[in-house]
């Protein structure tokens, strides 16, 4: 499956009883699973497709019983895996806000270095999506993941990050 056809939808966060329900930590962007009828969880490299059962939100949190995860065991194996949706599957207000391509031309802003520089190239690949800008005239790629990736801001056209210590020094070495 190719992964930049998917949006990240959240994160399992923990089993929720015994018979197999999660607690799905959801993406800021996210506030219905209305309409959506299959989740894919990123197992090891690979999108395993899961029919929802049922689920109930509040907030960001939402509570989520899969097909094929019947019991708190099989739950327990899932836990802290990413949860993606087809962009097709997402409204249509989010299937355009969230492509990767549409942050192009973004202020990149870092938590404890400041402005970074504006994305310029997003380079897709099997295991994972770069965002590449220039910073200090050079090329400075950043992986497009939730643990680096804070914020999104549509409006201020800006991402928040948080790279880890040292990966500016490294890099531009």
């Amino acid at each position: 499956m190719e992964k930049e056809k998917y949006f990240q939808l959240g994160i399992i966060k923990k089993e929720h009883g015994l018979n197999g329900r999660m607690l799905l930590l959801l993406d800021d962007a996210i506030d219905t699973l209305d309409g959506i009828e299959m989740l894919f969880i990123q197992i090891k490299h690979n999108l395993v497709p899961y029919f929802i059962e049922s689920f109930s939100l509040n907030n960001r949190k939402a509570i989520i019983k899969l097909e094929g995860i019947a019991n708190q065991k099989q739950a327990h194996e899932v836990k802290g895996l990413p949860v993606f949706v087809p962009y097709t599957a997402l409204p249509e207000t989010l299937q355009e806000k969230n492509r990767p391509e549409n942050i192009i031309g973004y202020q990149v802003f870092d938590a404890e270095e400041g402005r970074l520089g504006k994305i310029h190239t997003i380079h897709a690949f099997p295991q994972q999506q770069l965002l590449a800008l220039y910073h200090r005239d050079q090329t400075l790629l950043i992986p497009y993941h939730n643990a680096i990736v804070k914020n999104i801001d549509h409006k201020q056209q800006s991402i928040l990050v948080h790279l880890p210590s040292g990966f500016l020094n490294t890099f531009l070495q």
